[in-house]
């Protein structure tokens, strides 16, 4: 998921199950709607399972 600084959702990436390897997913700097995000910092947030969370910071520069 990609959240703008505030904690809003702006964009699911993937959601659901998949199997064990390697995986690419790209944003498209659209949100929920396919609308152009503004430039600024953004939030990806990656759940596996029940306990792990990864967060990473994001600088959109247009």
């Amino acid at each position: 998921m990609i959240y703008d600084m505030t904690g809003r959702k702006v964009k699911t990436l993937l959601n659901g199950n998949v199997t064990t390897g390697s995986y690419q997913v790209q944003w498209r700097e659209m949100n929920e709607n396919g609308q152009p995000v503004a430039s600024g910092e953004y939030i990806c947030r990656l759940t596996l399972g029940n306990d792990v969370v990864y967060t990473h910071k994001m600088l959109l520069i247009r």
